[in-house]
């Protein structure tokens, strides 16, 4: 199966961020106007209409997997252009049945192994529709396209370079799939550092075995690239502000932000005082949080109010029995 980000709008290469954004999502006609005269890239790809439903599943399976391979691409379909691969004009579409968002999540689920990260986006008026298509870079890499011929399937590796595309040979194939245990072995020890700092959040005025505690921590698996700017900072405490509001367990919301060495820091109160929740987003998209879910004011006689609060209190009382 295809792989999705349910929580956000869509991916978008970097590159591409100051003219179009970074929600896939939210990308307007006015904003596809502004790629008029851009050439194709390694990042970015034009396409006058859809792929044909049947005729090229091949050819949509390839570009896809080629994209994940070579480190991620946008697909604007909709847009014509010159003989040197430059966008001229937006060209909208007429309606399809099926939609083709329908059928090329079906054959990139199909027809693609392992899984890819595929984002999509359709931009209808009156003259028809653009579909932006975006394939994000993937740790999984290599990803292969299966062929199938009754009984026997065959599998290419397809690579974006630049512009082309190119097939993978059986060295260069070996090559990627140690480079793919070298990333997730590395990935995994990032997560795993993340966390182990994660207890540092834990205040140094408490004692951590009088309480229960969430210790969390996420990373992505393309590390982001924010700035420490004043609009960041807003944002991020515009949104953990109301996210955390209603997070059960000892505390209040996250009100109290900072920041530290590239990274943002969300506390419950302010400096020098005891607090059950502190959280750490980092310039990288990774993160780790410290969440006081229940704390042990009275061992013989507790009181905790509610599910998760008594779920809590069995693990501490367990930890505290050891």
């Amino acid at each position: 199966m295809v792989r999705r980000d349910e929580n956000k709008g869509g991916w978008v290469p970097p590159e591409l961020e100051q003219s179009l954004g970074s929600d896939l999502s939210q990308v307007t006609v006015e904003q596809l106007q502004g790629l008029v005269g851009r050439v194709e890239q390694q990042f970015l790809e034009f396409k006058q209409k859809p792929w044909s439903f049947g005729k090229q599943s091949n050819e949509c399976a390839k570009d896809l997997a080629a994209a994940a391979n070579g480190g991620g691409t946008l697909f604007v379909l909709g847009v014509s252009e010159d003989s040197d691969k430059t966008a001229s004009d937006l060209v909208p579409y007429p309606g399809h049945d099926p939609e083709p968002t329908d059928w090329i999540r079906q054959i990139a689920a199909n027809r693609i192994t392992p899984p890819i990260h595929l984002d999509m986006h359709v931009i209808s008026d009156r003259d028809g529709s653009m579909l932006l298509c975006s394939v994000r870079p993937s740790l999984d890499r290599p990803h292969a396209v299966v062929a199938k011929t009754g009984d026997k399937s065959e599998y290419s590796f397809p690579l974006r370079v630049g512009a082309t595309t190119i097939y993978l040979h059986e060295t260069q194939i070996a090559d990627r799939y140690r480079a793919r245990f070298d990333r997730h072995e590395a990935h995994q020890a990032t997560l795993l550092r993340r966390h182990e700092s994660a207890h540092d959040l834990i205040t140094s005025d408490q004692d951590p075995s009088d309480w229960a505690w969430l210790v969390l921590a996420a990373l992505p698996e393309q590390q982001g690239h924010l700035s420490l700017t004043r609009e960041v900072y807003d944002d991020y405490e515009h949104w953990i502000r109301s996210a955390s509001a209603g997070f059960p367990g000892e505390g209040t919301g996250l009100t109290a932000l900072t920041t530290g060495f590239r990274r943002l820091i969300a506390t419950d109160v302010g400096p020098g005082v005891s607090h059950g929740r502190s959280c750490h987003l980092h310039l990288d998209g990774s993160s780790a949080a410290a969440v006081g879910l229940w704390k042990g004011r009275n061992r013989a006689n507790p009181t905790p109010t509610s599910d998760f609060e008594l779920t809590a209190y069995e693990i501490f009382r367990g930890v505290g029995a050891k």
